[in-house]
């Protein structure tokens, strides 16, 4: 039997495609992350009363809500980075768990009748450094990703891979700086730290066309 030339051709042209590893990706979020607590460290060092901070409960709200939005969006990437379908129902937990801690720092101030005073009157010491670092780092890490990892991908939803890769570089970055931060009140929280989240998110979602393959 004659071969088809055409076919040959093609399949002289196929190039090995290395397999898409999971623990490519923790390693370039840890690389990621430690690189930006590095930055953190060694320029504007860790908050003072980090101790205090871990006895009254403020890490476990506050640095301990990023690390859920660390597994949760970790968790998206790796599910929706290959064409099979796969079941994303998990990542709801540490959303819901999310939610609870940020409703446990409402409670108090709705008990106190405080709740609109204290939105409205935010203390914002250091935004220019919260957003400098969660942003810069953000992007230090969305494209060590990019052209390490989410590049190779073949996603059925390259825009929901794209929002998760955006919102996990941005949590990284943001879980790092939360380490020097001692403002601690929950619209600083919100307004600081998950408003450029979402912000990173949404620049991931429109690059996650890039995904197509």
């Amino acid at each position: 039997m004659n071969n088809n030339p055409l076919i040959d051709d093609l399949v002289a042209d196929l190039k090995p495609v290395k397999p898409l590893k999971d623990f490519g990706l923790f390693a370039l979020s840890c690389f990621g992350f430690v690189g930006v607590l590095l930055f953190v460290f060694s320029s504007i060092g860790f908050r003072l009363d980090l101790y205090d901070a871990m006895k009254n409960g403020t890490l476990l709200w506050k640095n301990g809500g990023l690390l859920l939005g660390i597994i949760c969006s970790l968790y998206v990437v790796l599910h929706s980075a290959r064409p099979q379908n796969q079941n994303l129902s998990f990542a709801i937990v540490p959303i819901i768990i999310l939610l609870g801690l940020i409703f446990s720092r409402f409670l108090p101030l709705i008990e106190d009748k405080i709740f609109i005073k204290e939105m409205t009157n935010v203390n914002m010491g250091g935004w220019q450094m919260c957003l400098g670092v969660t942003l810069f780092g953000s992007f230090a890490i969305f494209t060590i990703m990019w052209n390490f990892w989410l590049k190779n991908t073949a996603p059925n939803n390259p825009r929901l891979l794209g929002f998760a890769s955006g919102a996990l570089s941005a949590l990284l970055a943001a879980f790092a700086y939360s380490f020097h931060c001692n403002m601690d009140g929950i619209f600083y929280y919100l307004i600081c730290y998950w408003v450029p989240i979402f912000a990173i998110a949404i620049f991931g979602y429109f690059m996650g066309n890039k995904l197509r393959w």
